[in-house]
């Protein structure tokens, strides 16, 4: 399987931050890609404004060369906008199972930036029809429902490095619909989102492992 930014890979941008993306050439030659982004994520409990360094991919012609991967993060440094402010760090996010990305990033090896394990998260698939049985979920509608509920969502997240912080303004943005379950006293109990990313996300299957391949 394959997570594609795809049908259109901009959908998405500028709806946690500012985000760019950057493509490397020699001469006409596609050398790698990147994105970046500033996010207001929470830290140590915080929140603070960091930079998200994701998408990182290189031409297989060009994995080998350690002067090429050097290059593309000293001009990470080299970006304006809003990326010249940022001064609370940078994080990624690597797939567990990605060995080799890991091994090189986490070498420590000169001119490259010092990558620290922090922590590791884990998607799951929730089925939508499941969710939607239950009463004691209802919609977000009004404007001070959808303050309560970032209030609370944020209050919990904090916990987490590295999760969003979340605004009414950006919740509006990213056209999830958002639910509450609240107590008997009105107070919100848990929350949730269903967000339909079929703008700018889909997963490609690019292969089957044997016997399911030559059926």
């Amino acid at each position: 399987m394959a997570l594609t930014r795809e049908p259109s890979f901009f959908a998405a941008c500028r709806l946690w931050g500012e985000e760019w993306a950057v493509l490397a050439l020699e001469d006409k030659a596609l050398v790698g890609m990147y994105r970046i982004a500033a996010q207001a994520v929470h830290f140590n409990g915080e929140a603070h404004r960091l930079g998200y360094l994701g998408g990182l991919r290189v031409s297989p012609e060009y994995r080998h060369r350690l002067g090429a991967l050097r290059a593309g993060y000293a001009s990470v440094r080299e970006q304006g906008g809003d990326f010249q402010t940022i001064s609370d760090g940078w994080y990624s996010a690597i797939a567990a199972d990605n060995r080799v990305a890991r091994r090189l990033l986490e070498a420590h090896l000169p001119g490259l930036p010092r990558y620290t394990l922090c922590n590791e998260f884990v998607t799951l698939a929730i089925s939508v029809a499941r969710a939607r049985r239950h009463a004691l979920w209802q919609m977000v509608t009004t404007p001070q429902q959808l303050a309560d509920l970032c209030a609370f969502y944020n209050r919990q997240s904090r916990c987490y490095q590295f999760s969003p912080v979340l605004t009414p303004e950006v919740a509006r943005q990213s056209g999830a619909r958002f639910f509450a379950a609240t107590r008997q006293d009105g107070e919100i109990a848990s929350c949730m989102a269903l967000w339909n990313q079929q703008t700018c996300k889909q997963i490609h299957i690019v292969g089957y492992r044997q016997p399911l391949a030559a059926l």
